[in-house]
């Protein structure tokens, strides 16, 4: 699965310092969150959850990106059994942009 965070006003960059991944355990189930900014930046880290307890478990993620906008991917081996209850960022904010083009 994958989607895309934007980050609010655009004239302020944010930095991604962790998130929140929720998930419905059915049980153990290994898979790799990916995320990457407008400038090609990469941040991933793969994650083993669950014990069949039927609960929803979270976890916080140590992933630190910058950007506006954000993509994300959630991605595992076939036949695996996750169910995303929610992911969620949690970010600062940087200095406001002003015209031109986003800092580097």
């Amino acid at each position: 699965m994958r989607g895309v965070f934007l980050m609010g006003d655009i004239r302020h960059s944010k930095t991604v310092q962790k998130f929140r991944i929720c998930i419905f355990d059915a049980g153990t189930v290994t898979f790799t969150v990916t995320l990457t900014n407008q400038f090609g930046t990469v941040a991933t880290e793969t994650i083993t959850m669950g014990t069949g307890s039927g609960n929803n478990i979270s976890k916080i993620l140590a992933l630190k990106i910058s950007g506006i906008r954000i993509n994300w991917s959630i991605s595992g081996a076939a036949r695996q059994f996750l169910q995303v209850v929610e992911f969620a960022p949690m970010f600062k904010t940087a200095g406001e942009q002003r015209g031109g083009v986003i800092d580097n």
